[in-house]
C-alpha cells in the first residue's frame, strides 16, 4: 500500500493539471481517500459498507479533514 501511494505520489500526480476533485470508489475506512486529500480540493469518497463509511466519517470529524465527502 505505502508502495501504491509513492507511485501515485510521485508518477501519477505530477501528471494531473488540475486538482480539483478526486473520486475513490469502494473507499472502504478511506486509507486512500485520506491521502487523497492531501492533493486534492475535493475527495468524493464512495462505500457501500454503512459500517466502513461510520468508520470513515468517524476519522475525518477527529482528524479535521474537511474536503473528503461520504
Amino acid at each position: 500500500e505505502l508502495t501504491q501511494k509513492h507511485f501515485i505520489a510521485q508518477a501519477l500526480l505530477p501528471c494531473i493539471e488540475s486538482t480539483g476533485t478526486a473520486v475513490d470508489v469502494g473507499c472502504n475506512v478511506g486509507t486512500y481517500s485520506l491521502f487523497l486529500s492531501r492533493y486534492f480540493d475535493r475527495v468524493l469518497a464512495f462505500d457501500p459498507s454503512i459500517e466502513a463509511s461510520r468508520l470513515l466519517g468517524l476519522t475525518l470529524e477527529l482528524s479535521g479533514v474537511s474536503n473528503v465527502h461520504l
